[in-house]
């Protein structure tokens, strides 16, 4: 889907003209930047995509004194309790990236949803053009993912050998043992062994948008398990001598001493 239009994003929140403002609350364009996001009046915006239901619950939970990530898992949460994922699908091509975001959210709180019906479900965020939708995505599906790991792996390896970029970096990104903005998956702070036949996959990814994620993920594995990257980095660099590989392990192993 192609949602981005020709204009540069606002590096603050004073630099927003008022006219883009009003048009983000209405949903009408996507966000640019961080700042663009940040400025987003979630009632509003709610109230101007789904104008027929009633919000005074959400008001004083949505205000500006919470974060941002606990606004959007609190949307993402009223979705999932007042819509079927049926209702909220004629929404997946929204005009607003923080409106397909929030679908991507409420997916993560279905909770009767399978794993595996989980990430069906997730895709089509996960692949989404816009980089605030696909964090949202990998962030819905991560609990569902962490439940069962040694599954989730398998489940993902398909992913990993996707033809899109976005989807096998997701297949990343998503059980990153630190991560950002997300709880720590405990188990692959002390075993992320277990991930080894997901990273293998990738470990020659000549797309720096995978790279990055997968450097990402050692790094965070390194600060438990160091010996394990450095033992992973020395097999990969020896099978091989692609410049991907050279690039992932020298920056997984940035934080190694």
């Amino acid at each position: 889907m192609t949602h981005q239009q020709d204009r540069k994003g606002a590096r603050s929140r004073a630099d927003i003209p008022v006219k883009i403002l009003e048009q983000l609350n209405r949903g009408e364009i996507e966000t640019k930047t961080l700042s663009e996001a940040l400025a987003i009046n979630f009632p509003t915006l709610l109230r101007s995509t789904w104008p027929e239901h009633e919000y005074p619950e959400l008001d004083d939970q949505l205000g500006s004194e919470v974060g941002f990530m606990e606004r959007n898992r609190r949307v993402g949460k009223w979705l999932a309790v007042n819509f079927d994922r049926s209702e909220l699908a004629e929404f997946q091509q929204h005009s607003s990236d923080m409106v397909r975001g929030w679908l991507a959210l409420a997916v993560g709180n279905y909770e009767r949803l399978t794993t595996r019906s989980c990430l069906k479900q997730i895709r089509v965020f996960a692949d989404d053009d816009h980089f605030g939708v696909r964090e949202f995505a990998w962030m819905a599906a991560r609990p569902h993912l962490a439940k069962d790991i040694p599954a989730s792996i398998d489940l993902l390896q398909p992913w990993a050998l996707h033809k899109s970029v976005n989807i096998r970096r997701f297949a990343i990104e998503v059980l990153r043992p630190r991560g950002v903005w997300c709880a720590h998956i405990e188990e692959l702070k002390t075993s992320p062994h277990v991930a080894e036949p997901l990273l293998d996959l990738v470990h020659q990814d000549d797309d720096k948008y995978v790279q990055d994620s997968v450097a990402n993920w050692l790094n965070d594995a390194s600060k438990t398990q160091p010996d394990w990257v450095n033992d992973l980095c020395e097999r990969w660099l020896a099978d091989t001598d692609s410049k991907s590989t050279v690039r992932i392990c020298k920056r997984a192993r940035r934080s190694i001493k």
